[in-house]
């Protein structure tokens, strides 16, 4: 880059020293992502202890499903159970005779979780159309709603 507002009366052009971008917005980057995560280990620990707090006064039950309900309102979520720790407890020691109080969160980082879940999504965002399309069919019986890619 040159600075033509600089020149001489020698028609001669002086060269402009310009930060080095690469290295600036990798700086800003990764300052950017070590800051939110700093954000969120401070936000998590925060929670946990207000949960622990809430549980200890209320009981995990009755906090559990209070709380589940209170964010699944707040946050437009529709949230399921769809496993239990106690379930995989049981199915441990039904089936193998083994106890292992560590098994819910080893079964947790498994591949085969990870393919549930996987599945779980794909399944509500086949449904979801679905039901989206059945409402629009009930709220506009003689038409069809086109153009829409989800439908």
């Amino acid at each position: 880059m040159y600075n033509y507002e600089d020149e001489n009366d020698d028609d001669e052009l002086f060269p402009i020293d310009l930060p080095d971008t690469e290295k600036t917005v990798s700086y800003l980057i990764s300052q950017f992502f070590i800051e939110a995560d700093r954000k969120e280990k401070r936000v998590n620990k925060e929670v946990s202890r207000l949960l622990d707090r809430l549980y200890e006064k209320h009981g995990e039950d009755q906090a559990s499903i209070s709380l589940m309900n209170y964010i699944g309102a707040k946050m437009g979520w529709d949230i399921e159970i769809l496993m239990e720790k106690f379930e995989v407890e049981d199915y441990l020691m039904n089936a193998h005779n083994i106890f292992d109080e560590n098994i819910w969160r080893k079964v947790l980082g498994t591949s085969a979780m990870s393919d549930f879940r996987r599945e779980v999504f794909s399944l509500s965002q086949t449904y979801l159309t679905r039901a989206v399309r059945e409402v629009l069919a009930k709220e506009q019986p003689n038409t069809s709603p086109a153009g829409d890619p989800l439908l």
